[in-house]
């Protein structure tokens, strides 16, 4: 997942950012990766502050979440409790994503117009 700003964010020339939005198609057409996008001014974002990741590990141990600071050290959680937070946040995002047809046509309509 993704905000809409990111499909639009100058990283690098025209063609680097026109193959980054190509290179996402493709992982979803070829690789059924699931991509969804939050589009602007989404009310009740729980993220505005920054983004966090929560890797699971399937029966090898508990989540651990990471959240994302631009200055100083990174942070990792691995109480039950940290995590859940994480994670129902991560819920609520979805909820307010667009669906993965709308961030598909989304994204391809941003390479389109690129």
């Amino acid at each position: 997942m993704f905000t809409e700003d990111a499909l639009h964010a100058a990283v690098g020339s025209p063609e680097v950012m026109h193959g980054q939005r190509a290179h996402v198609l493709r992982l979803i057409d070829d690789n059924g990766a699931i991509v969804q996008v939050l589009p602007h001014g989404v009310y009740q974002n729980p993220e505005l502050g920054g983004g966090f990741t929560v890797f699971g590990f399937g029966d090898k141990g508990g989540p651990v979440g990471f959240s994302n600071v631009v200055f100083g050290p990174s942070t990792y959680y691995h109480d039950q409790s940290d995590t859940e937070i994480m994670l129902r946040g991560f819920d609520h995002l979805c909820e307010l994503a667009l669906s993965l047809e709308e961030s598909r046509e989304l994204i391809e309509k941003t390479l389109e117009s690129s």
